[in-house]
C-alpha cells in the first residue's frame, strides 16, 4: 500500500455532472503533489459516476466511495473523513474550483505552526447560472474572472 498522503481533498457529490468534472481537474492540478482525492457519490441520477470514474482510471490519486442513496451533506462529510487518508484534510464541494496554490498555500501554513489545528484561505466559487442549457464557459484558473 503506498504511503499516506500529507493532504486528502474530500468532495461529497450528489447529481453533480454539470461540474464536478471541472472540480476534480482543480484539485488534480494544485502545485502541491502529495495529496489524494476522496470522492464520495451518493444517489446519482446523472452521469456524475461516469465523469468520476473516468477521472479515476486515469489518476490513481483518485478513489470513489459510492452509496445508492443519499444521505446528506453531515453524514457525507463523517464517512468521507474517517476514510480519509491525509495527516491534512480539507473539503470541497462538487462545484468548487481550487486556485493551483490552495492546497500548497493550506499545507504550508499548517507544518509552519503545527500547534494550530485548522487553516483557511479564500478562493472563489464559480457560480452557475440557474437554467441548465445556459452554456457555461470553461474556468481559467490562470486568469480568473473578477466576477466569480
Amino acid at each position: 500500500m503506498p504511503s499516506a498522503p500529507l493532504v486528502s481533498l474530500l468532495i461529497p457529490t450528489h447529481n453533480n455532472a454539470r461540474t464536478i468534472g471541472e472540480t476534480v481537474q482543480s484539485c488534480l492540478r494544485q502545485s502541491f503533489g502529495d495529496l489524494d482525492l476522496l470522492i464520495y457519490d451518493e444517489e446519482r441520477r446523472d452521469g456524475t459516476l461516469d465523469i468520476l470514474q473516468k477521472l479515476a482510471s486515469q489518476d490513481p490519486r483518485i478513489r470513489l466511495m459510492t452509496s445508492p442513496t443519499n444521505s446528506g451533506p453531515l453524514r457525507a462529510w463523517r464517512k468521507l473523513l474517517h476514510e480519509a487518508r491525509g495527516r491534512y484534510a480539507t473539503f470541497v464541494w462538487s462545484d468548487d474550483l481550487l486556485l493551483p496554490r490552495y492546497v500548497e498555500t493550506l499545507a504550508g501554513v499548517l507544518q509552519k505552526h503545527p500547534q494550530d489545528l485548522l487553516a483557511g484561505c479564500n478562493a472563489y466559487r464559480y457560480y452557475l447560472p440557474d437554467d441548465p442549457q445556459v452554456p457555461v464557459e470553461p474556468a481559467n484558473l490562470d486568469k480568473p474572472n473578477a466576477s466569480w
